[in-house]
């Protein structure tokens, strides 16, 4: 009989978490013995290439997708991932986010889901319980998973799992330095284009289109904003006409200070996020006194949304 074939995949254009857990689960399952490789849909986003440069590590997915056996890992929504998987063709799903109404359609699959701060955390854990040595470049990509997913691990997602799995992923892996993840963060902070930017992190989180929500991960963000709010209030008026929103604004997440600025391009997206979220602005300004990410923004604004009226 014909060894079974895994391919492991995340949603279309991943990021270091997507990408770290689909590299180390692969080179996992080949040391247990069981053919393996990871495919990448689309381009993964800079943060994964800023790490890969500065470790030289090379990413080797393959071309396509055939009729293997899927593992799907940081995602469990249908909609997330390549059109070319056959639902039925998913024999696993491994994921930290809350799961999608539309799971179902996976009946195949294994599911592995806990809500924790990054999938990183689980497949190092995979590793360490089962006692298979780790590769400098998976524990290295895992370390920077769970590191950037858990914002420093000032995000409020984060585990005592996620705190001892990037200790342990460290000890196997003496190239990780704290002084390097500051680095990767000043890097990834960098934005040449302020438009390019702000659209390639635009997510649209609702199915009628009326609100668009761009989010940044960046150091010195107060800086940021400072310098160039006139600009970002523009970049979102020209995306809201262009796509036909009724709502826009940027989240900005402060990665070591801990807070968010979110900038509203309108009054109207103000005064939404100021009900939603019970804060004032300050001219279309709301800063917050912890981390929020998007998805929580979206999750408390489903609730007033059925009573948004277009």
């Amino acid at each position: 009989m014909k060894d079974k074939k895994y391919i492991i995949t995340s949603y279309t254009s991943p990021d270091i978490d997507g990408v770290s857990a689909m590299y180390a689960y692969s080179e996992l399952l080949n040391k247990l013995g069981k053919t393996s490789h990871y495919y990448i849909d689309g381009e993964p986003i800079k943060e994964v290439q800023i790490v890969c440069n500065k470790y030289m590590i090379e990413l080797n997915s393959i071309s396509e997708i055939d009729d293997s056996n899927i593992i799907i890992v940081d995602t469990n929504s249908p909609d997330a991932i390549s059109r070319n998987i056959r639902s039925e063709s998913v024999v696993e799903i491994i994921d930290h986010h809350v799961e999608s109404d539309d799971i179902y359609v996976f009946s195949n699959a294994k599911k592995h889901i806990e809500t924790i701060g990054a999938v990183a955390t689980i497949i190092a854990e995979k590793f360490k319980s089962d006692n298979v040595s780790i590769s400098r470049e998976s524990a290295i990509l895992l370390y920077y998973g769970i590191v950037s997913n858990t914002i420093n691990f000032k995000n409020k997602v984060t585990t005592v799992r996620d705190i001892e799995m990037a200790k342990w992923l460290k000890e196997q892996c003496e190239e990780i330095k704290d002084i390097d993840v500051k680095e990767v963060f000043i890097e990834k902070s960098k934005i040449d284009d302020l438009r390019s930017g702000i659209i390639a992190e635009i997510k649209i989180p609702f199915s009628n289109k009326s609100l668009a929500i761009s989010q940044l991960e960046l150091v010195d963000v107060k800086e940021f904003i400072d310098k160039n709010i006139k600009d970002i209030k523009q970049v979102l008026g020209e995306v809201k006409k262009e796509k036909k929103l009724e709502y826009i604004f940027l989240n900005c997440i402060d990665i070591f200070n801990g807070y968010n600025m979110i900038i509203s391009e309108s009054k109207g997206t103000a005064e939404l996020l100021e009900d939603v979220l019970n804060i004032e602005s300050n001219n279309g300004t709301i800063v917050t006194n912890q981390i929020m990410m998007r998805k929580e923004i979206v999750s408390l604004m489903k609730e007033k949304w059925e009573g948004i009226k277009k």
